[in-house]
Parts: structure tokens; C-alpha cells; sequence
């Protein structure tokens, strides 16, 4: 197991001995493990299997945030040639730690915005809380990863100038309970996506005077735009919409893509053309490529002239699914009375 990304000196400090401890029973759990072979573990085995590793990520996580602040504190510009990123000639210090931890710019730039937040900080000799304490405890104890505390410390921070300390710690408790568990009767951690969107919630109802401002400039960027001409048989379109109009669409997608909706069954005759024994795919459009049923699910069901219904195996990737999906939002649009014509035109 290749557990560096450049030769260093070796370090005689005793936590260091005890991560070479560490580091020496991991090449031997991965070498146990077969990794080529979990197919043969039990459901709740794999699972138990994932949730410990991920608690080892985390761990590491914690001590890799904290020594890339250490990293950039000790290559402060000010300390001019004698700065440890200087002296191993990276002008940066998040240059350095991608090249000792092979990691990628990103990650280390968070391993040091991180460690910044969640780190004691030194003003005038004096030593100070972290920024964010409630955080940096939870995080030091593996209980939230390192995006999670990225995403919670970032949004606060945005709002942190202007928002009461009461109302910003407040924040700041009920977002690492959520993320750990602890507020769940179950014990059960809200995964980090669903964190940052109650995280950018909190930052808005912490700053009611910059979401007025946020959501006007937003509701002005709105834009979608559809192509008149074809590429290889098909239109391109896409855009950006508010807030609102995205969770509704994502809800809408959800519901009908959910594997728990219940399918719906067209006639034969709704395929023109076809014989008697020929199969319509619902919501997914006949096999001549004609477009979605109006108001049918995505679900592959099939039924032929004999009455017989029974289901095909979905081979659509997810994208082609939203877009089958759209495509009978649209036609059941273009088949309604109250939308417009051109023209005078006939609906199709």
C-alpha cells in the first residue's frame, strides 16, 4: 500500500510512529479483505463494511484538514524565503500538500479551508476557540466528513458579518446535529447534499435583507433557450430557472421516475401501424420512436392484442428517462385546451 506522495524525512514524534502502526494494519485489513471478492459478504456485512470505512475516511480526514492549516500557517507570505512552501519552491501552500497527499487542487484547498475553521486560532500570543466550534468538536470526532463541515462552515461564513452570534451559533448546533445524527430519534445522519440546502436555508433566514437581493438578481437571470436546428437528429435546449420552478420539476421527475408509481396501460390502437401482437412501450415511446402516451409513467410496460401485460427490463440511462419525461409533459402541454395556437394552427 503506497502511503506517500513524495520522500520526506522520516519523523521521530510518537503520534507519527503511531499512524506508521496504523498505516501497517491497513495494508494488512486490505489484504484480508479481498476486495476482488465482496460479493460474497451478507448485506448487512457489506453495509457494516462501508459504514467503518467511511469512519476511517473521516478520521484521516481530520488529521490531514488539520495539518494542511498547520502547512499554510508555516507558508504565510510573510515569512518570505523561510516559508515551507517557499523552501520545497511551491509559490503556494495548497501546491505542497497536493503533491505530499496526491490529491487534487480542490481537495487540498479544502483541507486547508477546513482546518482553517475548525482549528485554534493564535491572536497577539493569545490562543483562540475555532471559529467554529460546534463544528471543529464533531468533526475532530468523526462524527460529520469533511464536506459537511466545509459546506456548513462556508454558508456561515457568508453570513457571519452580518447575523446576530446568537442566531449564527444557534445555526451552527442545529446543522452539526442534523449532520451527525444526534437530532434524529434514530440516530440517523442527513447526508451532506440535504446539509448544505438547510445550510444556504439558515444562511437566508440569517440574513432576510441579502435573500431579497439574491432572489431578485436570480429571478432577473432566469433563461432557457431551445435550438430551431437539429444535430444528429435531435434539438438541444437548457437554461437555468429559480429556486422554486427547480424543486417543483425535481419533485415532479421524482415522483413519476419513482420505481413505486404505479404504471398505466394504453391501448394497441395508441401504436398505429402496428399489428395485433405488437408492443407499446409506456412513457417510453414505440419502438418506432414516436413520442411518450400523454399522461403515462415512465415505467417499460408493455401490452399486446391478447390482453397479456407484463414488463420489459429498462435499459434507458437516467438522463434518457427525465427526457421521456419531458417529452410527455410537453405533449400532454401541446394536447391541452388552454394552451395557445399559432396561427390559428391545429394542435397535434
Amino acid at each position: 500500500m503506497n502511503t506517500s506522495g513524495a520522500v520526506l524525512p522520516v519523523a521521530s514524534d510518537p503520534a507519527d510512529a503511531a499512524l506508521d502502526g496504523v498505516l501497517v494494519q491497513m495494508s494488512e485489513v486490505l489484504d484480508g479483505l479481498n476486495l476482488d471478492h465482496l460479493n460474497r459478504l451478507s448485506h448487512d456485512t457489506l453495509l457494516s463494511l462501508v459504514s467503518k470505512a467511511a469512519a476511517l475516511g473521516r478520521g484521516a480526514e481530520t488529521i490531514l484538514a488539520a495539518a494542511g492549516h498547520e502547512v499554510a500557517v508555516r507558508s504565510d507570505p510573510v515569512l518570505g524565503a523561510e516559508g515551507l512552501a517557499t523552501r520545497f519552491n511551491y509559490p503556494r501552500p495548497s501546491h505542497l500538500l497536493e503533491q505530499i497527499a496526491g490529491v487534487s487542487s480542490a481537495t487540498a484547498n479544502r483541507l486547508i479551508r477546513v482546518g482553517s475553521r475548525t482549528s485554534r486560532r493564535v491572536s497577539v500570543g493569545q490562543a483562540l476557540p475555532p471559529l467554529f466550534p460546534q463544528v471543529a468538536e464533531a468533526f475532530r470526532a468523526g462524527m460529520i466528513s469533511i464536506e459537511t463541515a466545509d459546506v456548513i462552515t462556508r454558508e456561515l461564513t457568508l453570513v457571519a458579518p452580518r447575523a446576530d452570534a446568537e442566531h449564527l451559533t444557534m445555526a451552527e448546533r442545529a446543522l452539526v446535529d442534523q449532520a451527525a445524527g444526534t437530532s434524529d430519534a434514530l440516530g440517523l445522519p442527513v447526508p451532506t447534499d440535504l446539509v448544505a440546502v438547510q445550510a444556504r436555508a439558515w444562511r437566508d433566514r440569517l440574513d432576510e435583507r441579502g435573500i431579497e437581493a439574491r432572489a431578485e438578481k436570480a429571478f432577473h437571470n432566469r433563461d432557457f433557450w431551445v435550438r430551431r436546428t437539429a444535430e444528429d437528429g435531435l434539438i438541444a435546449f437548457g437554461g437555468r430557472v429559480t429556486l422554486d420552478v427547480g424543486a417543483k420539476l425535481h419533485a415532479l421527475l421524482d415522483a413519476v421516475l419513482s420505481l413505486r408509481t404505479d404504471p398505466r396501460f394504453v391501448p394497441d390502437t395508441a401504436d398505429e401501424g402496428g399489428g395485433s401482437d405488437s408492443a407499446h412501450a409506456v412513457g417510453g415511446g414505440d419502438r418506432r420512436g414516436d413520442a411518450p402516451a400523454t399522461g403515462t409513467s415512465t415505467a417499460p410496460v408493455v401490452t399486446t392484442g391478447s390482453g397479456r401485460s407484463g414488463k420489459l427490463r429498462d435499459t434507458r440511462t437516467a438522463g434518457q428517462q427525465r427526457a421521456d419525461v419531458f417529452a410527455a409533459m410537453i405533449d400532454s402541454l401541446a394536447r391541452s385546451s388552454d394552451a395557445p395556437t399559432v396561427s390559428g394552427a391545429a394542435r397535434p
